[in-house]
């Protein structure tokens, strides 16, 4: 392959000497200006994918309302129920009868029952044969921001949580909005409460707070973009 000297001293076979005298292809020439159609692109597109700025917060629920035990005075077995899982009650309403008493119901609400409670089976005093879930409960929801969050924190916000004995995937979130917010004391810390939308999740389940309940939850400061977020300083 014969050897070409080139103007700086250098030798080179005819075929380099050929790339090297040829133009870069239409493809290179205009690599940069494809790329910088790209990057203008995506832009645009980051302006229509929501972002939204959130505040990661823990979440304590409890019932506004504690549920009532039905105990029978005496021990004995259950001779009739008149009640069945989730019946709702009227105050005074026949619920059992056992070989040693009556039982009505001591408020209106919900039956959530927590024992075997079909004809013949044993009672115990200390154990309650059903909760009474009170008409009007709500929960109490209160949310715990980390240090230096609290104050992006502002009322009507949006609220999601989940809690740690209900999983997302089977049961969904719980949604609400920040409905108060109370500032630090000597004596207490500070605090955010939340109203919820219902007492249903995203999935449509109902789910019962009989005590209190622990779990994680994101306030929405803002719904921005993505295009925002990037070329926010």
């Amino acid at each position: 392959m014969p050897l070409i000297q080139s103007n700086d001293g250098y030798l080179a076979t005819g075929e380099v000497q050929e790339a090297i005298g040829t133009s870069p292809s239409w493809i290179l020439r205009r690599g940069n200006l494809y790329l910088l159609i790209v990057i203008l692109l995506l832009l645009v597109v980051s302006r229509f994918i929501t972002y939204p700025e959130t505040i990661h917060v823990t979440v304590t629920i409890s019932p506004d309302k504690a549920p009532v035990p039905v105990k029978a005075p005496l021990n004995g077995s259950v001779i009739s129920a008149y009640v069945k899982d989730d019946s709702a009650v009227r105050k005074g309403a026949l619920l059992f009868i056992t070989d040693t008493d009556t039982l009505y119901a001591p408020v209106g609400g919900h039956v959530l029952l927590t024992t075997d409670v079909t004809p013949g089976s044993s009672i115990r005093t200390e154990i309650p044969l059903a909760l009474i879930i009170p008409d009007g409960n709500t929960w109490d929801i209160r949310l715990s921001a980390g240090v230096g969050q609290l104050h992006k924190a502002a009322i009507g916000q949006r609220v999601t949580i989940s809690l740690n004995s209900f999983p997302v995937a089977e049961y969904g979130l719980i949604t609400g909005h920040v409905s108060s917010i109370i500032p630090a004391t000597d004596s207490s810390e500070s605090g955010i409460l939340v109203q919820p939308d219902n007492l249903y999740t995203t999935q449509h389940k109902s789910i019962r707070i009989l005590h209190r309940e622990t779990g994680q939850g994101a306030i929405i400061v803002s719904n921005g973009n993505l295009f925002s977020r990037i070329f926010r300083f």
